[in-house]
């Protein structure tokens, strides 16, 4: 059985990966930290074996990094 959850530090995280280099990148660079930060919100795929097998990331709009508060970035 698959679950749907919001990305958490509790998770193994690096051990996630996919075909699609820059979408692994994002997820083991970016995803968590977007998430807590408010700028996307992540949630993660798990199998019964809580291996995520999967992920989606979402937000409203684009952001530019250089309009960021420097706290966000």
């Amino acid at each position: 059985m698959l679950r749907f959850l919001p990305i958490d530090a509790s998770m193994d995280l690096k051990a996630f990966s996919c075909e699609e280099e820059p979408l692994t990148t994002y997820f083991h660079r970016f995803a968590l930290g977007n998430h807590k930060k408010g700028i996307a919100t992540c949630v993660v795929c798990q199998n019964e074996d809580d291996r995520i097998v999967g992920y989606y990331a979402f937000s409203m709009a684009q952001v530019a990094k250089d309009s960021l508060l420097p706290e966000a970035a």
